[in-house]
């Protein structure tokens, strides 16, 4: 039980330590790199900047319809311009995040051949539904207490492969998530391609919630 759980545990993060590896190598040591997160770093005080002009200057009872409207623009395009270069920093790494998602899938593929409808262990106790049906996803006829790869697989991806994409941010000197898919998506060329396709705004906070959800956004 212990070895299958090691070996599910080791494969589960190896395609994960290799990839931030790689971009903490070859995207994080380059000059491009720390010359774009300085300017995300100037962009990012201009914002606050404008958002706090902006707040000072709606909270002030004289404050004219054309001072606001303004103030609003000023902001508008500060937050823009803040979002278009953190999207750019994000797609330095772009190919490794796929590189990511193609290991993510293949070690499923991997695991799924190898322990697909074996029981891997029991737990000491029967888990509540719905946790149950992680817990022995693929296994038949046998008894509810049985663990399955595929929960285990689960808690590599949502637990300590987080925690990896942390070790490796706080190297970096980043907050854990920053530089994500998140910046990618709220990026002004990327939502304006997306409203192309139906997608309105209100759209974007149910996509930033799920991406929220995920490790290393």
């Amino acid at each position: 039980m212990l070895d299958d759980i090691s070996y599910i545990v080791v494969v589960s993060l190896s395609g994960t330590i290799l990839v931030e590896a790689l971009v903490y190598k070859n995207v994080f040591k380059t000059e491009l790199y720390s010359t774009i997160s300085a300017k995300v770093n100037r962009y990012q005080v201009l914002e606050d900047k404008a958002l706090k002009n902006l707040t000072a200057v709606t909270t002030n009872k004289s404050s004219t319809s054309k001072q606001i409207q303004k103030a609003t623009l000023k902001h508008t395009v500060a937050k823009d311009q803040t979002s278009a270069v953190r999207a750019s920093l994000s797609q330095l790494g772009a190919k490794y995040n796929f590189l990511g998602m193609f290991l993510t899938f293949l070690t499923y593929r991997y695991l799924s051949s190898k322990y697909y409808g074996i029981s891997i262990g029991r737990l000491p106790f029967e888990p509540p539904y719905p946790i149950n049906r992680l817990t022995s996803r693929g296994l038949t006829d046998l008894p509810s207490t049985s663990l399955s790869f595929f929960f285990i697989y689960m808690l590599i991806n949502f637990g300590l492969k987080s925690v990896v994409k942390k070790i490796f941010a706080k190297m970096k000197g980043e907050e854990p998530g920053q530089g994500g898919m998140k910046d990618v998506i709220n990026s002004p060329g990327m939502k304006k391609i997306m409203k192309k396709f139906g997608y309105k705004e209100e759209d974007f906070e149910g996509i930033n919630e799920v991406l929220g959800m995920m490790p290393g956004n």
